[in-house]
């Protein structure tokens, strides 16, 4: 899978790439490039098992759930996601780029984000 992420790079730009393959985080087909002092990019879910007091104050507090039934479901059956943060005054030169892949029987589907 990885040569077909290809057409989805920055080229020779350099970046972080975090890549979700359905949903999990997909270690194999990411890298991690140094970062400023501070920064940290990585798995939700892994964050979550290591350290849940980093997300608790965060995760389900910023989007209703008791009004929106999309809202309440994503919340319900979320399992992993990208982990981004850039403390105040720090300084990230390069792109972190997030690639999500949704695959099935028939062709991929890679959707990419640039932060």
């Amino acid at each position: 899978m990885a040569e077909r992420l290809e057409p989805f790079a920055f080229g020779i730009l350099k970046t972080s790439r975090l890549v979700f393959v359905n949903g999990r985080y997909a270690p194999r087909l990411s890298y991690l490039r140094s970062l400023p002092e501070g920064v940290r990019i990585a798995s939700l879910a892994e964050v979550l098992r290591q350290e849940p007091g980093v997300l608790e104050k965060h995760l389900a507090q910023f989007a209703h759930y008791q009004d929106d039934a999309f809202v309440a479901l994503n919340t319900a059956f979320f399992v992993d996601g990208a982990f981004v943060d850039v403390p105040k005054n720090a300084v990230v030169d390069e792109p972190i780029h997030l690639v999500f892949v949704s695959t099935s029987r028939d062709v991929p589907t890679i959707r990419t984000r640039a932060i």
